[in-house]
């Protein structure tokens, strides 16, 4: 030490200080332009020394784990899973094969959930009473008639394989009310996968209506928001303007048709006595 100059004393405290101060990794600066042998030596030798620390493992490298991020959705991400969620649970509705007739296109309907049923305009169904009904995947039923709301139109299909009840899940319908103004989605067209965009212009009680331009090939398909919740069935007259009725006439049908069978027939058979005339012998 005695040798070295007081500069070099200097630059070599800082080195050793330096690599001290960093044990997983090594830095190496040539920082002395006019090095004496002596300090050279030192210096190889504290780098030698600390490499064999690091390889050898006896000091462990911290790792820092960074939380992963979810990826943010925009609108047009929602809209896009919901077409999709909810074109799963399309159905076209045929009238029956026979032995001259491959069966007529009657229109489109969507599986409810809470029922396991295919929901419809009745003008869709018209007057026959058994369809098949084929779905998005290819696979189809038969579908028969089993509830008709006369006050609202709404029509409700059972389906059956190889004539055994078969129940499948449905599209989720929404619990709150449309807002005005809110973004609705609709599925229609002849193959019920046509989609169109708009939003909700007038609710009028059960009833809403949208910017949505419908037609008799929209009818008897869903509205539904970016969520991907049921929240109208299309309604198409034959003639006049389209409308929406809300999902609540949709439960309120489901729910009708799931009462028992014996509520049913007491109460068609109390409404029958009320229609009966009050002049009759005992009444």
């Amino acid at each position: 030490m005695e040798d070295l100059t007081k500069q070099q004393i200097v630059l070599l405290n800082l080195l050793v200080s330096f690599v001290a101060s960093t044990a997983t990794s090594i830095v190496i600066v040539s920082m002395l332009t006019d090095s004496t042998p002596v300090i050279s030596q030192t210096f190889n030798r504290i780098v030698e020394k600390t490499i064999e620390r690091v390889v050898t493992g006896t000091t462990t490298p911290s790792v820092i784990k960074v939380p992963a991020v979810a990826p943010v959705l925009t609108e047009n991400d929602q809209i896009v899973a919901s077409v999709q969620s909810n074109l799963s649970y399309m159905a076209s509705i045929f009238t029956p094969k026979t032995e001259t007739s491959e069966g007529e296109k009657r229109g489109i309907g969507f599986l409810a959930d809470g029922g396991g049923v295919v929901a419809t305009d009745a003008g869709v169904l018209g007057e026959w009473n058994e369809f098949s009904v084929t779905l998005l995947n290819g696979k189809t039923y038969t579908g028969k008639k089993v509830f008709v709301d006369e006050k609202t139109g709404v029509a409700l299909l059972e389906l059956f394989d190889d004539k055994k009840l078969i129940t499948l899940r449905g599209a989720p319908l929404s619990l709150s009310d449309p807002k005005l103004g809110q973004t609705i989605l609709s599925l229609g067209g002849k193959s019920g996968g046509a989609v169109s965009q708009g939003i909700v212009s007038e609710i009028t009680k059960s009833q809403i209506l949208s910017s949505l331009s419908l037609s008799l090939s929209d009818r008897g398909g869903p509205i539904f928001g970016v969520d991907g919740r049921v929240i109208g069935i299309n309604m198409i007259p034959a003639e006049g303007k389209g409308f929406s009725l809300s999902s609540a006439q949709i439960q309120s049908a489901i729910n009708e048709y799931k009462k028992p069978k014996t509520d049913k027939s007491a109460a068609s058979q109390a409404a029958a006595l009320e229609a009966l005339p009050s002049a009759l012998p005992g009444i």
